[in-house]
């Protein structure tokens, strides 16, 4: 959590909003995780899962669900790759 400024609860206060809270935080944000704990990045990788999503399919999730997008290209050459771990959704 230090790293990325993530926090486990809101402060008493709030945000004022998503900028506040972007300029509040503490670390560099999961965004720049890669730079910021390249060990934390590797572990991360290491242990993804992709799913094959269809059109029509609905993700439910919360703010504590790490997830990041990734382009069609990169997506083609993951599943392309002998260690891929892409999973059926």
């Amino acid at each position: 959590y230090r790293v990325t400024g993530s926090t486990h609860t809101v402060p008493p206060e709030g945000y004022a909003s998503a900028s506040d809270l972007i300029r509040r935080r503490s670390g560099s944000g999961t965004c720049n995780i890669q730079t910021s704990a390249p060990d934390l990045y590797d572990k991360l990788e290491e242990n993804k899962v992709m799913y094959d999503l269809k059109r029509g399919d609905v993700i439910f999730h919360d703010r504590w669900v790490f997830h990041r997008t990734v382009t069609v290209g990169e997506y083609e050459t993951m599943l392309s790759s002998p260690s891929s771990s892409s999973r059926d959704g």
